[in-house]
């Protein structure tokens, strides 16, 4: 019986050391008290984590940042670069390879390189590092391209920004601009190169016909000389050294009165007389070009 009577009492102890109130108020003010007592080291704490803080935004190197804000080039910008039958590029053709080549990591190491900029971005704590690591880190890590977002193309904006952060704002912007002017020359160097390749195959190709012409033309003039001295050898023949009659006879038709020419037959080539025909041939064999004798 004692035993069940101890139970109840435990139970009911245990209940009010977790479900009391004012135990939780006194645990409370004890730890205001506490505080208060101790006020002094918190505010030392605390000033002596803002004045470290401050010291060290104090010690860091300020940070530039330079912007350049890129619109897609006019119609006009565009026209002098299209060729009709030859070479044609459209804004959005020539914007995105503008976009494509300031995003080339090719391309900023060799700006890096042509502009040396190693020699202002090398440190003595970087001895040891190689170049590239050095460029990947403090210029093309700075660098970002960011196109303009959904939004702004729905409502017929596209801008693109380009920004490089560094130490000097002055440097930073001069190598800014001088990065997007550096891209720029690039890309239409790669569309100028195009267009020579472009006139240079069309120019073999109308080379190769001139050239067959040519060639035709030549072989077209010796079949000729060759003609005319048959035709010469004929003439001396029959004893014609001048020309015998006239070059064309006409036929006419009944109505023959109106002088209606319907056909006219070309006399034998040997009746204009062997000296004019070795005048012809002579002529011939002394031409320095066929060029003005072709067609086109």
């Amino acid at each position: 019986m004692s035993e069940d009577k101890q139970e109840p009492i435990l139970n009911q102890q245990r209940y009010s050391s977790y479900s009391g109130s004012g135990q939780d108020e006194i645990s409370l003010r004890d730890i205001w008290q506490g505080s208060k007592q101790q006020w002094k080291l918190i505010v030392s704490i605390t000033a002596l984590v803002t004045l470290g803080v401050l010291i060290a935004s104090l010690m860091m190197p300020n940070v530039y940042k330079a912007e350049v804000v890129l619109l897609p080039p006019l119609e006009s910008d565009v026209e002098a670069l299209n060729i009709p039958d030859l070479y044609e590029i459209t804004v959005d053709v020539l914007y995105q390879k503008m976009l494509r080549n300031l995003k080339s990591n090719e391309l900023r190491y060799r700006f890096f390189n042509e502009h040396k900029l190693i020699r202002t971005l090398k440190t003595e704590k970087d001895a040891e590092a190689d170049n590239y690591k050095i460029f990947k880190k403090r210029f093309s890590g700075r660098m970002s391209v960011v196109e303009s977002s959904s939004e702004n193309k729905e409502l017929g904006v596209e801008v693109v920004t380009v920004t490089l952060e560094g130490a000097q704002y002055e440097q930073v912007a001069s190598w800014l601009n001088k990065y997007v002017a550096f891209v720029e020359a690039v890309t239409l160097q790669a569309v100028y190169s195009a267009i020579d390749s472009k006139i240079t195959v069309q120019e073999t190709d109308i080379q190769r016909q001139i050239d067959a012409l040519r060639v035709v033309a030549e072989k077209q003039r010796f079949d000729y000389i060759a003609y005319l001295n048959e035709a010469i050898f004929v003439a001396n023949k029959l004893g014609l050294n001048e020309q015998d009659g006239p070059l064309y006879t006409n036929k006419l038709s009944d109505k023959e009165k109106l002088g209606i020419v319907l056909s006219s037959t070309e006399m034998p080539l040997y009746t204009r007389g062997s000296n004019a025909l070795r005048a012809k041939v002579e002529a011939m064999e002394k031409r320095k070009t066929d060029d003005p004798f072709i067609d086109g």
